[in-house]
C-alpha cells in the first residue's frame, strides 16, 4: 500500500502530470491545496507514530531470545556503520549536504532500518508467517523497528546541534539536548499519571469516551508543537507521548478506534505527498546517482551478511538464513518517515531525496521475487499418509488439532476428546489451538507454549491484552490432560484476522501431522452473532484448505465438567451415526467406531437406503440386524442396490465393504446397534430424523452425501453450508434441540 500511495504521488507530481500537463496541475493541484494536503498528511503522521508509540511495549526486550536479540540488533548496528561510513568518504560528491554532518546519519538511518508492518505483509502474502524463517524475521523486525525509532528520535534531536554552515542551527547543543530531556521527565512525571488516570476511569471491556478521547489526541499535537518548537521534529514528541499511554487492552482498543481513519484516510495523504514532492528530474548529477547508487546496494548487501551471518551462528541453515537477510532488508514507511523529516529540516538536498525515493520503491517492489528465489516454500511440505481417520491404523496415535475460540468451546472440546477413547493402547496427542481475533495493528502469529518460552509475546503482539481468556483456556486443556490417560496436549495461540485464521490451523495442522482437525461451530450457542458468522467463514475456509480431514462440533450441551478423565467411566453416553453414503459419511462412520470402544459409549448406527422408488429393484434383501427403539413401524432391512457402472456405484460398493467390516468386528457387541431404513425421498429422510425418540449425547453426520436423492431437496434450503444438509438438519433448533452435532469432512487430495 505504501509503495502504491509514493508511485500515485509521483504520478500526479512534477514528474509526470506536472510535467507534461502542466494546466491540469495547476487547476487541480494548485500550491494552496498542497499546503492544506500536507498539513492533513502530517497529522497523519503525528498519529501513527503517537499509534506506534502505544503498541510499543519496552518489556518485551526482556521476553526475546538471544537469537532474536541478536539478529534484531546486528540487522540494525552494522548496516547503519558501514553506511555512515561510506556516506561520509563519499562526501566531497555532495552538494549541498557535504558540509551538513546529520545527512551521513540520517542516510545511514534510512537505509539500515527493517519496516515491521511490511515485513509482515510480505511474509504474509509469501505464506511464510508461521515458518521459522517467518518466526525469527517478525520477532527480530520488532527489535529492529524499536531500535529504529529511538535511533530516530535521537537523530531529531541532535540533527539542529550538527549543521557545520550554520553553527549548530543556531540554537545550542545543550538547549536542544537539555529540552528534549526536560520534555522526556515531563512526560514520565506529569503526562504519563494523567493518562493513567484515564484509563483507570474506563471501565474494562469498554471504549473511552469521545472527551478522554479527544484529550489524548490534543495532547499528541500538544507534544508534537512544544518538541518541534525546541528544535527537534514532531515525531520524537508524538512518539514519547504513545510511550506514555498504558500498554494493554485499551491501548489496542484506542488503536483500534484510530486505525481505519489514520492509516485509511489520512496517513496515505502523507505518504501521496512525499512521492508528489519527488521531482525525477531533479536527477541530472550522474555521479551523485551512481554514487548513492553504491551505498543503497552496499547498504542492503551489508544488512543481508551481517543477518545471514548471524543466523548461521545460531543454527540456522544457509538458505533459511539468506532469505532472513533479505526479510530484514524490507524498506518501507518508516523509511520514508525518516527521509521527509530530513527533508523538512532541509538536512538532505531535493534531487538526493528523490534518488532515495526511488531506490526504496525498487527494492520494496524486489523484496518478494528475492525471497521466493531464495525460500522455496513447498521443498519443506511434509509429505504423510495419515491425513484422516480410516488412514489411521487401530492402536496408532491419532494426531488431532482441537480449535476453541473461547473457553466453552475448550470445555466441549474436552467432553470430545474424551469419548474419543484415549488410552495407552491407542493415544491422542492434541495441538490445542486458541483463536484470538487481531486487533490493532499487530501482526498475525501463532505462539507455541509449551516449546517457545516467549508464549506471551510473539510478533509485536503481548499476551497481557487476552491474557484471562488465554489463561483459561490453557488450565482447561492443561487440566484434562493431567487427569486423563493416554492422551497429551500442546497448548498453541494463534492471532490472526478472521479472514487469514484458516491459515494459522492448516499450516499447525500440517507441522503436527495431524490427521483430523476439530473446529467449534460458534463461539456462543447462538445463530445470529456477528463473531459467530465470523467463526462460520473461518470454518468454510478451513474446509476448502485443510491438509487433513475436518470435523464441525455443534455443541448443545456436550460440555460437562464431571465428565473428564477417569469420573467419565460411570457417566453413560449414547452416540447416533446417520450413515447415507460416501467418503464423509465413511470417515464418520470411523470416528464413531473408535468412540464406541470407550466403555461408557453405546453407539446407535442408522444406515438410509434407497427404497425401490429411487433405485429400482433391490437385487438382494436381507433381515434387519437390530430393531431401533420404537421404530417398529418402520421397513427395516438391508440392501445391495444395483444401479450400474456409476461412479456412484463404485461409491456403494466401497460403502457396503466399509460397513460390513464394521459390523462383522462388531457383531456381538451389546454396546453397538445397527439398523437400516429404506426411504424415497428427502421428504421421506426428514420426516424419520423428526421422529426419532432418542435421548443421546451426540449426533455424527458426514458433511456431503453427493448426488444422494435422499438428500437431494434439502441442499436447496440449507441455512449453514458447511454443515452440509443433514448436519444443518440437524443443528436446526426444531429437530436437535438440546443434542450436539458432529459435522465429518473426509480429506480429499482433489480439493485440497
Amino acid at each position: 500500500m505504501v509503495l502504491a500511495e509514493i508511485l500515485a504521488g509521483m504520478l500526479l507530481g512534477p514528474s509526470f502530470v506536472g510535467k507534461f500537463f502542466q494546466g491540469f496541475q495547476a487547476h487541480f493541484f494548485p500550491p494552496r491545496s498542497i499546503s492544506i494536503l500536507s498539513s492533513m498528511g502530517n497529522c497523519g503522521l503525528l498519529c501513527f507514530v503517537f499509534m506506534v508509540g502505544v503498541e510499543m511495549d519496552i518489556n518485551v526486550l526482556r521476553q526475546m531470545k538471544k537469537k532474536v536479540m541478536a539478529i534484531g540488533a546486528i540487522s540494525i548496528v552494522l548496516p547503519f556503520a558501514i553506511t555512515l561510513t561510506a556516506a561520509y568518504l563519499f562526501r566531497g560528491y555532495f552538494l549541498e549536504e557535504k558540509k551538513n554532518n546529520a545527512f551521513y546519519v540520517y542516510l545511514a538511518l534510512a537505509l539500515s532500518i527493517t519496516t515491521f508492518p511490511v515485513l509482515a505483509r510480505v511474509l504474509r502474502d509469501l505464506k511464510l508467517l508461521n515458518t521459522e524463517v517467518g518466526r525469527v524475521s517478525i520477532l527480530s523486525s520488532v527489535i529492529n523497528d524499536l531500535f529504529s525509532w529511538v535511533l530516530l528520535a535521537l537523530v531529531a534531536v541532535l540533527s539542529g546541534t550538527m549543521r557545520a554552515d550554520k553553527g549548530m542551527d543556531g540554537l545550542p547543543f545543550l538547549y536542544i539536548l537539555l529540552s528534549s530531556l526536560g520534555f522526556f521527565i515531563i512526560c514520565v512525571v506529569l503526562v504519563r499519571p494523567v493518562l493513567k488516570w484515564l484509563v483507570d476511569r474506563t471501565p474494562e471491556g469498554e471504549p473511552m469516551s469521545d472527551i478522554d478521547l479527544g484529550v489524548v489526541i490534543m495532547g499528541v499535537m500538544v507534544s508534537a508543537y512544544v518538541t518541534d518548537f525546541i528544535g527537534v521534529h514532531g515525531v520524537f514528541g508524538a512518539f514519547i507521548y504513545g510511550l506514555m499511554f498504558p500498554y494493554g487492552t485499551h491501548g489496542t482498543a484506542l488503536v483500534e478506534r484510530l486505525e481505519t481513519f489514520v492509516t485509511g484516510l489520512i496517513l496515505p495523504i502523507y505518504f501521496s505527498a512525499s512521492g508528489f514532492r519527488t521531482d525525477l528530474s531533479t536527477m541530472e548529477h550522474s555521479d551523485i546517482i551512481a554514487i548513492l547508487i553504491f551505498i543503497f546496494i552496499l547498504s542492503s548487501f551489508a544488512k543481508v551478511v551481517t543477518t545471514t551471518l548471524a543466523s548461521s551462528y545460531f543454527g540456522m541453515p544457509l538458505s533459511e538464513g539468506l532469505s532472513l537477510g533479505f526479510l530484514m532488508n524490507s524498506p518501507g514507511l518508516s523509511e520514508i518517515i525518516l527521509l521527509n523529516v530530513a527533508r523538512d529540516k532541509d538536512i538532505i538536498a531535493q534531487e538526493t531525496f528523490a534518488i532515495v525515493v526511488v531506490m526504496s520503491v525498487l527494492m520494496t517492489a524486489l523484496m518478494m521475487p528475492l525471497v521466493s528465489a531464495s525460500y522455496k516454500p513447498l521443498k519443506n511440505i511434509i509429505e504423510y499418509k495419515e491425513r484422516s481417520l480410516m488412514s489411521v491404523k487401530p492402536n496408532e496415535e491419532l494426531r488431532m488439532i482441537a480449535c476453541a475460540h473461547s473457553n466453552n468451546n475448550a470445555a466441549s472440546l474436552i467432553g470430545l476428546l474424551d469419548m474419543s477413547n484415549p488410552t495407552k493402547r491407542s493415544p491422542i496427542s492434541v495441538a490445542s489451538l486458541h483463536l484470538i481475533e487481531l486487533t490493532g495493528r499487530e501482526s498475525a502469529v501463532l505462539i507455541s507454549h509449551n516449546t517457545d518460552s516467549n508464549s506471551s509475546m510473539a510478533g509485536g503482539f503481548n499476551m497481557k491484552n487476552n491474557e484471562a481468556q488465554a489463561k483459561d483456556v490453557f488450565t482447561t486443556f492443561e487440566t484434562y490432560e493431567q487427569h486423563a490417560g493416554g492422551i497429551s496436549i500442546q497448548a498453541h495461540t494463534a492471532i490472526s484476522p478472521y479472514s487469514m485464521m484458516h491459515d494459522n490451523i492448516c499450516t499447525l495442522a500440517e507441522e503436527k501431522r495431524s490427521s483430523i482437525i476439530i473446529l467449534p461451530f460458534d463461539k456462543l450457542q447462538t445463530f445470529d452473532d456477528a463473531a459467530n458468522l465470523s467463526i462460520r467463514s473461518v470454518n468454510q475456509n478451513v474446509l476448502d484448505c485443510a491438509p487433513c480431514s475436518v470435523a464441525i462440533l455443534v455443541d448443545r450441551g456436550l460440555t460437562t465438567p464431571k465428565l473428564a478423565g477417569k469420573a467419565s467411566l460411570y457417566t453413560k453416553r449414547h452416540i447416533v451415526l446417520l450413515f447415507f453414503g460416501g467418503p464423509d459419511d465413511r470417515e464418520a462412520l470411523s470416528y464413531a467406531w473408535r468412540m464406541a470402544e470407550h466403555p461408557a459409549v453405546t453407539l446407535t448406527v442408522m444406515r438410509f437406503v434407497p427404497g425401490e422408488q429411487v433405485a429400482g429393484e433391490a437385487t438382494s434383501i436381507s433381515p434387519s440386524l437390530f430393531s431401533y427403539g420404537d421404530t417398529n413401524e418402520l421397513l427395516l432391512h438391508s440392501s445391495i442396490i444395483d444401479i450400474g457402472n456409476s461412479e456412484v456405484d463404485k461409491n456403494q460398493i466401497s460403502d457396503e465393504e466399509y460397513v460390513s467390516e464394521f459390523w462383522v468386528k462388531n457383531m456381538g457387541n451389546e454396546s453397538i446397534e445397527y439398523v437400516e431404513m429404506v426411504v424415497n425421498s428427502s421428504e421421506e429422510t426428514v420426516a424419520i430424523i423428526r421422529s426419532i425418540d432418542c435421548r443421546c449425547d451426540l449426533y455424527i453426520v458426514g458433511r456431503s452425501q453427493g448426488a444422494s436423492p435422499l438428500t437431494a431437496g434439502l441442499t436447496e434450503w440449507m441455512e449453514r453450508p458447511e454443515l452440509g444438509p443433514i448436519g444443518d438438519l440437524l443443528a436446526s433448533t426444531d429437530v436437535g434441540e438440546g443434542m450436539s452435532v458432529l459435522v465429518v469432512q473426509q480429506y480429499n487430495e482433489k480439493f485440497t
